[in-house]
Parts: C-alpha cells; structure tokens; sequence
C-alpha cells in the first residue's frame, strides 16, 4: 500500500513539558485510525502539526503529493454548522 503520511521523531514541548517525544508513524493508503486519550495529553496538538497549523518543537510530517490533509475543530463555528462534514473539511 502507498504511504500518505510521514510522521518522523515529533517532539512538542509546552510551558507544562513535553506533550510527546520521538514519535514517529506511518499511515498508509486504507489505514483507518483512532486516536484517544485523556484531556490534555495531546491530541489535538498532534492533529495541528500533522496539517501544519503548528510547528513541531523537532520533528518532521511528510505527505504524500497526493493527499489532502484537513480537520474540523470540535466545536463548529458558526459558519460551518450548515455544512456536511465533507463541506466543512474542503472550506
């Protein structure tokens, strides 16, 4: 299968610490992933760096020239409320 994303040593350092460190993935063409954890642990931080919103502290994210990567926040604003997911994502 073709790879899509690149996730290469992430490290994110906060005023509290590290949010995560050396973390590296793979997701390939088909994949299907979760991704959980308690409040504050990182998740949406690592969601940012991996579509650019936020530099990683060290670290690299590769996409393939293919891929489109977007994501909706958890609490819509206004103006996307009206919209399918698939909508809101392309906005």
């Amino acid at each position: 299968m073709s790879t899509l994303l690149t996730a290469h040593a992430l490290h994110v350092e906060t005023a509290f610490g590290p949010l995560f460190n050396t973390l590296s993935f793979t997701l390939k063409k088909g994949d299907r992933i979760g991704l959980i954890g308690h409040n504050g642990c990182g998740k949406s931080t690592l969601l940012q760096v991996l579509d650019g919103t936020l530099a990683p502290t060290s670290g690299s994210v590769s996409l393939a020239g293919q891929c489109l990567m977007a994501r909706v926040e958890q609490h819509l604003p206004e103006a996307l409320r009206s919209q399918s997911l698939l909508q809101a994502v392309l906005a």
